[in-house]
Formats: C-alpha cells, structure tokens, sequence
C-alpha cells in the first residue's frame, strides 16, 4: 500500500508483550523460530497488575535459563503466605479461618507459588529477547490491521516514529489481551466471541502504594517508639508480610506487599470491590480510595498500652497509581482461525481470587511454541489439526483454572450470617488436627494434567497427558562416580544442544540395571520418524547413593543421572537461591510415570506416553507421527 514499506519477513508475529507474549517469544528461541513482538507501550508499566504466580509459570522460565533471575529478582518467597481474614472490620491482625503456605515444593521441585514482581519479570524476560538471535522485541508499535492469505499473515503498524510499516510472518499469535486488536479487531468479525464460562461479574479497583519507612529521626511524636518498636517493626505492624484475601461481607478486598517495603523498592498492592449500585468512576478516585484504605492504617491505641489511636505517618506512604478492572470467567469459543491464534487474556478472563490468569498465559505459550517450531520446519504440515489439538488441550486446564477460582471466590464472598458462621467454625475446627492444617494450607501442588479429548497430542491409554515431574539430581560420569554440581532434571533431559524435538527418558532403580537394548535404541529415531533421538537418551537412577564400582561401557548411549536428596540440595549453590526443602520427593520423577520404565516427554514437558517394555515402547514411537499430525499421516 502507499506510504507502506515489507520491513520484515519472520516466522511468528507476536503481539503483545505481556507475560504470554515475552513467554511465547523466549520459548521459541529455544526451538530456533524466528519471531518479532509487536508492542504498543516503549516502557514497561511499573507497577503490577498480577501479583500471583505458580510452578509451572516458574518452569517455564527455567527453560529459557532463567532460573537465577527467579529466584533473586523475580519471586517473594518470605513467608510467602496468604491468610483469609473474616469479618466486619480494618484489622490485618485478625485471626484467619484458613491460611496458605505457599513455601513448599511442588512437583517441579520450584516452590509451588509465590507473589511475583511483575514488571521485574517482564524486564528480564525482555533483556534475554534483547540477547537473541531468533527473537526481537519493537516498542512502541500500533498496530492498523490484519489480513492474511494461504502462506502468510500481514502485520500494517506504525512503529515509534509514526512511519507506517508491514511484517509478514507464517503465524500471528495475539498475545494483547482481552480487548487488544488481535480478537476485536481482526478475529471477531470472524467468528471468535468471549463466551461466558461460569455466571461470574465483578468489578474491582486496585491501587499501588509507595512506602516510606519512619524513623525516630524523621518522625519524633510517633507514639510507638516510647515503646520500643523500631522502624522495621512498624513497617510490619502496619504492613504485615502475608497477603491478604478479606472476606468482609461489606465489601471483599485484598492486601500484599510486592517488593521489600524496606529498602523502598517494593510497594503496597490493595484492591477493593465495588459494590452493587456503587459508580465506577466515583470508587476509582484518590478520596474514594483512602475512605476505604486509611482505616487499615490505623490501630486502635489499646493495642498498644496507649490511649490515643495510632495512625501510621500520612507522608510515609504515597498513592501511586489506582484503577478498576471488570472480572468475568470467559473463555472464547475458537481460539485459532486460519493463521492466527489468540492466547492468555485474549483467550481466556479469570476472576482475581486464585492467580491463575498469568499461570495460564505462560502454559498457553510453553504448549503452542513446540507446535509453531514443527510448523516453521515443514509448511505442509495441517496447522489447523496442530492448533486444534492445542487449543483442546489448554482449555481442559483453563476450565479447571476458572472453577479452582470461582471456588476460592464463593469461599471470599458469603454474605448470609448462618453461612458465615458456619464457614468460620468449620475451617477452624478443622485445622485443629495437625494433619487436617497441614492439608488445608497446601495450595495445589499435583502435576498439571489435561483430559484427553480427540485431536489431543498424547497416548491415554499409556497415561499421557500429564506432566513429568522434576527433582534435584547429579550426572554421573564414565567413570561411574558423581559428576558435576548438582542440577534440575528438566536442564539434562531437555539440554539446549539436543535436537530432538521429544525425548526419551529410562528410570532404573540401580545403575547396574540400565541394560540399554542398542539395537533397539538405533531403531528410535525411525520408529518415532526423527521426533526422538535414540543417542539423547536420558537414564535416570532411582537411587541417591548411585555409583558403580566401573566404568560405564562405552556402547551405552546418553545421559546418566542420579536422584540427589534434599540433604544434598541444602548443601549445594542451588541453595543459595532458595534454600526451601519442604515436601521434597526425591522419587516424584518415578510415582509421576507410574514406575514405568520409560517416558517419552514432550517439550512442554508433558508426557506423551509412558511404558514397561522396549515393545511398549516401540508401539508409542509409531503413534507420535499420526498422533501429533493428523490420522492422515500415520
């Protein structure tokens, strides 16, 4: 078109650079496919809009080695805990009637959620796009319009400048949320419509505050340091460390810390629901929004030994940004049309009561970039029959996302008295029992596993379709003895330099069992018609005193690994970035395949099939052509 200029040819347009989006990108460039996010803000917004985060979100970002960047910048690990707080008033100290601890390993072996810093997490992930050689991130893109034909998909933008441009890719992911141009713009006039999922309509506002922490210095008639409380105890007396979910009946809320409040990086994330009749705008504003936030701020003196009330200081704390967002539970009814897919926000809308909504992004991508990489290698391959499958596959997870959260939310937001009640005693009766506590407080924490539907990339009947586990484990070398510091499962069975795009692991209960059928093992990459590689095989030891007393033959092909305890962990780096042990199993790898003796794992670290016997075996190598492509390849 005039004034247009073909800037660029890629694989994949992605637009969006939110969490779903970065992810999709990152994830890519570990298959080696080419793609360019299209983003409409230059910077990153500054302050969070999601706050909570889980396991498999957390694997996602391993994958891409970003591991340490987690653990350090990214994650609110201490004590990483959130109470449900009853009743009709402004106290965070009131006693919850239930309490998660989030602190303990899932099944990945990462901790099983936690808080997250959001724009921490975005930076990150874009520096590491900043770094590739198969992605690119442009800012400050608008896009204009969508228009594709058998091939390809055509990207019209303006760019920073203002200079109108196009870029063509084999596939356009919209990855820009729930009103972004993707879904409104291009693919509902095609047919693609939100549609309710659960009977679910909520507005609320949420509001960002800056902390400064008071000192005798900066503060002299602060009441609370003639009573000994030092400024790192009135900022936690004030602003507890735990998150909160409020289940006022007048109105429900929430309250958290993202960030160190302490060293005034972090900040003061609280939102509020606005009640039936109330006016959006008018609850939005910065007097609406103190009204219901200062009574949280201030303490009744009695609490104290005093007979004045304590309010903590005005100018300590700044509001710095507030707004409402409506919730619905909806899902579109196509999630793919022709060359275009809609992921994350701009696929499905949850409620705010269970952090599932950025969970559910990250997996959207983690499950569609293993299907784009097989499409970018072969244009004759069905795209359709590929995000068909896809599409079936997330949303069996996405459906059960929006139910876990609706549940949570039915928990937060009973307004009958008897009901109330009723709930209040119950949970605390039944944390009485130790063993009763312990299980309540436990988020979900099982593998991520979907319902096998028609179309669906995985054997059923070799129990597919759930994720493998993770544990900490050693190499061991050919000399039979440790090798090497100690590691995470998924970095040696998915090692970078591995070309497979499936792989083949064996678990052994004792290295002197590994017994590897060559013959067999040569015939893999025929059988599976070059998804797996026999000579990528990853052995894993059941045992963490594994060693042999010689060497390895040298006809044995692969990786060799050993289960590590969490004795081990504790003294090792891996420690350093979270020293967190709780519910560890070393055997987790072994009970999530059943005791099988092999798996065949795809990239998105879901089991595709698992079996007992080289012969078992053999059969799921042949079904991973006509079960991933079509019937008409077989």
């Amino acid at each position: 078109m005039a004034g247009e200029e073909l800037t660029d040819t890629t694989d994949v347009i992605i637009i969006g650079a939110g969490p779903t989006g970065l992810t999709l990108s990152t994830t890519l460039h570990t298959h080696r496919v080419r793609n360019i996010v299209l983003e409409k803000d230059v910077d990153i917004w500054p302050y969070p809009r999601a706050f909570r985060n889980g396991e498999n979100a957390w694997r996602a970002l391993q994958a891409v080695g970003l591991t340490r960047q987690m653990y350090t910048e990214i994650m609110e690990l201490y004590p990483n805990k959130a109470k449900f707080i009853p009743g009709r008033h402004t106290d965070y100290w009131h006693p919850p009637f239930l309490m998660y601890d989030w602190n303990r390993l899932g099944h990945t072996s990462h901790v099983g959620g936690s808080n997250f810093r959001q724009p921490v997490m975005e930076r990150c992930m874009r520096e590491f796009i900043d770094k590739s050689e198969y992605a690119e991130l442009r800012v400050g893109c608008t896009v204009e319009s969508i228009n594709e034909d058998d091939e390809w998909v055509y990207v019209h933008f303006k760019d920073r400048h203002g200079k109108s441009r196009i870029v063509k890719g084999r596939f356009l992911a919209g990855a820009d949320g729930k009103v972004g141009y993707t879904r409104k713009m291009y693919l509902e006039a095609k047919g693609v419509i939100m549609e309710e999922t659960f009977p679910f309509r909520k507005t609320w506002v949420g509001s960002n505050w800056h902390v400064t922490v008071p000192t005798p210095e900066t503060h002299p008639k602060f009441s609370l340091w003639k009573k000994g409380y030092t400024p790192q105890q009135v900022i936690d007396d004030f602003f507890p460390p735990y998150f909160f979910f409020l289940a006022n009946p007048d109105r429900l809320g929430a309250a958290g810390r993202i960030g160190n409040l302490a060293d005034q990086n972090g900040l003061w994330h609280t939102e509020f629901e606005i009640n039936e009749g109330e006016d959006r705008h008018e609850m939005v504003s910065e007097e609406k929004v103190n009204e219901i936030f200062w009574p949280y701020l201030t303490h009744a003196g009695s609490r104290y030994g005093l007979s004045t009330e304590v309010r903590f200081p005005e100018d300590c704390i700044e509001l710095k940004s507030t707004f409402s967002y409506a919730f619905r539970a909806r899902t579109c009814n196509k999630w793919h049309v022709g060359r275009t897919l809609v992921l994350g926000d701009a696929a499905h809308v949850f409620p705010p009561y269970g952090g599932q909504g950025v969970r559910c992004g990250m997996l959207d991508a983690v499950d569609l970039a293993w299907r784009l990489a097989l499409l970018t290698r072969d244009s004759t391959l069905d795209h359709d029959h590929l995000f068909t499958g896809w599409a079936l596959e997330r949303k069996t997870d996405v459906k059960r996302a929006l139910k876990y959260t609706i549940l949570n939310g039915e928990l937060l937001s009973e307004k009958d008295p008897w009901k109330i009640f009723k709930r209040d005693w119950t949970m605390w009766f039944m944390q009485l029992l130790p063993s009763w506590r312990r299980a309540m407080q436990r988020t979900n924490t099982e593998a991520l596993t979907y319902e096998y539907g028609e179309g669906m990339a995985f054997m059923k009947e070799m129990d597919g379709g759930k994720a493998i586990s993770q544990v900490f484990c050693r190499r061991i070398g050919a000399d039979g003895k440790d090798s090497g510091d100690l590691m995470y499962t998924d970095d040696v069975i998915f090692q970078k330099d591995k070309a497979g795009l499936f792989q083949l692991v064996q678990l052994v209960d004792m290295l002197e069992d590994v017994g590897v059928d060559e013959d067999a093992l040569r015939r893999v990459d025929e059988l599976s018609s070059g998804f797996v590689r026999g000579e990528e095989l990853t052995t894993i030891v059941n045992d963490t005193n594994a060693t042999l007393r010689s060497k390895l033959p040298k006809t044995v092909q692969g990786a060799f690994i050993r289960i590590a305890s969490a004795d081990e962990f504790l003294k090792s780096s891996l420690s350093t970035l979270s020293p967190l042990v709780e519910d560890y199993d070393e055997l987790r790898i072994k009970k999530s395949v059943g005791g099988k003796r092999f798996a065949i794992v795809r990239p998105d670290k879901m089991l595709f099939a698992t079996c007992s016997s080289w012969d078992e075996l053999a059969m799921a190598l042949k079904s991973i052509l006509p079960m991933v492509l079509g019937k008409g390849k077989a």
